[in-house]
């Protein structure tokens, strides 16, 4: 059927026509505005690892950088720190940490100091400290009673690197909690990074693997290089020699325990790469969000205090408090509370380990005896002592005041490959702490042990008596 063109349907068709051109035109019109305007609006940086360090990024890569990120957390407790800097305030910077962060083997600038020197070069002022709390073959177990006499409590950023000299034991895990919740209880709230290495000189599991779930507990980051760089020498075992320090002063030794330059550079830039971006977010401001729902307490108005039950030792309860340890340590390394015998010693010396900077009390000689005089507060007694397959290394027996009978024995030597600080409890009286009170703690040496092994002998190295 042919359609009829009249004037009536020419005039619709056009007014059709007219109103879908005005239509399209305003659509146009709005478009540019919103595109002028989004044009003119301050551009936002995304603030992801790579966009904070482009330069470090293109040489290590994206993949590499978000895995050696093992924990980044909320950020909170690091930028407060890095807007107190912003503001132009100083800040006190410290590490705790073992012969990693002592830079064993490389000679070269630790990790840590190369972290300090960009915060320096990036908030330079004047009064922006540094104090380096690290010494070698102490672990968790150590600073956990001896953390302040390494740094003062007034750090408002503090670096820990505990992975190599902690096992990955339950004991390490309950350790490393001890030392985050005193920290963190430091009058300036500071923030702490977790940084962690690895070895190739045993399995791969590390003290960080326990150390980890403590460390989301508390909101604390963790940087790991093994997440990284494992995978990469298990495809490239030639790049072992980049990495780790191989040469030792010891015959016939690769160190694949403690970072090369490049090594530790790498650990560097990688937690430096975590800063940048927190910095980044702090310029930009976090985005808005609406206000929480009432069921979800905390949530983007989180503070920087901490849980006030523990992770591993406290069951719930809705009002209860983890209970505050005041342990007391006397440390060969302290300044202000060194390890002192009794006049009655007879055979021990303070020795210096050839090559490090490690000290102990030492002595060689059967029935050398050393004498301590403790005050135990909570009723617990630890000597911490080293413990290696390497440098002939004996037995003593330790008990308190006159209760010769009830001796432990205390053996320096075992079979594994590292040479690592450990503590045993002197005494307790059948699971139950002694009672409050000044003690004399005694050890003899005793005689080279029966037994086969190749490495022992008859010397025995004391690094501190811890108290709780």
């Amino acid at each position: 059927m042919a359609i009829r063109i009249t004037p009536r349907l020419i005039a619709l068709i056009a007014l059709v026509l007219t109103l879908v051109y005005v239509a399209y035109n305003h659509q146009d019109q709005l478009y540019h505005r919103e595109t002028l305007s989004t044009a003119l609006a301050p551009v936002q940086r995304a603030c992801t690892l790579c966009e904070s360090s482009p330069e470090f990024c293109r040489s290590f890569g994206e993949r590499n950088l978000d895995m050696i990120t093992a924990y980044e957390g909320s950020g909170d407790r690091i930028r407060r720190v890095l807007n107190k800097a912003r503001r132009g305030e100083p800040i006190n910077y410290g590490i705790i940490g073992g012969s990693l962060s002592r830079g064993h083997g490389c000679h070269c600038t630790t990790f840590h100091k190369q972290i300090f020197d960009w915060w320096n070069e990036t908030f330079p002022h004047p009064e922006n400290f540094y104090a380096d709390g690290s010494v070698g073959a102490r672990g968790s177990n150590y600073f956990k009673f001896c953390y302040f006499e390494h740094l003062k409590d007034d750090a408002d950023l503090v670096i820990l690197e505990l992975s190599l000299n902690d096992d990955a034991t339950e004991g390490h895990a309950k350790n490393v909690e001890s030392l985050l919740r005193a920290i963190l209880m430091w009058p300036r709230k500071p923030a702490v990074i977790l940084t962690a290495s690895f070895s190739l000189m045993g399995k791969m599991a590390m003290g960080n693997d326990v150390h980890l779930p403590v460390a989301q507990y508390y909101d604390v980051p963790v940087i790991n290089l093994r997440h990284a760089l494992g995978p990469i020498v298990q495809k490239r075992p030639d790049m072992v020699d980049e990495f780790f320090a191989i040469k030792s002063p010891t015959p016939n030794y690769r160190d694949q325990l403690h970072l090369s330059e490049f090594g530790h550079w790498t650990l560097a830039q990688s937690t430096i790469a975590f800063l940048e971006r927190q910095k980044c977010i702090a310029e930009q401001g976090l985005t808005r969000q609406p206000p929480n729902d009432g069921r979800f307490v905390g949530g983007e108005n989180y503070d920087v205090t901490i849980p006030r039950l523990t992770l591993l030792s406290d069951k719930w309860s809705p009002d209860g408090k983890a209970r505050i340890e005041k342990p007391s340590c006397s440390s060969i390394d302290s300044k202000d509370h060194p390890l002192t015998p009794l006049p009655s010693t007879r055979g021990w010396a303070i020795w210096n380990q050839p090559k490090t900077t490690k000290y102990y009390w030492r002595a060689t000689e059967v029935g050398s005896h050393i004498d301590f005089n403790v005050y135990l507060a909570e009723g617990h007694v630890m000597l911490y002592y080293l413990r290696s397959r390497k440098m002939s290394l004996g037995r003593v027996a330790c008990w308190l005041n006159d209760d010769e009978k009830n001796a432990v024995t205390i053996d320096g030597y075992w079979e594994r490959p590292d040479s690592i600080g450990q503590y045993f409890n002197v005494r307790e009286n059948k699971g139950r702490p002694l009672d409050q009170g000044n003690y004399t703690l005694h050890c003899r040496l005793l005689e080279r042990h029966y037994g086969k092994e190749e490495g022992r002998g008859t010397t025995f190295l004391i690094i501190a008596v811890l108290t709780v």
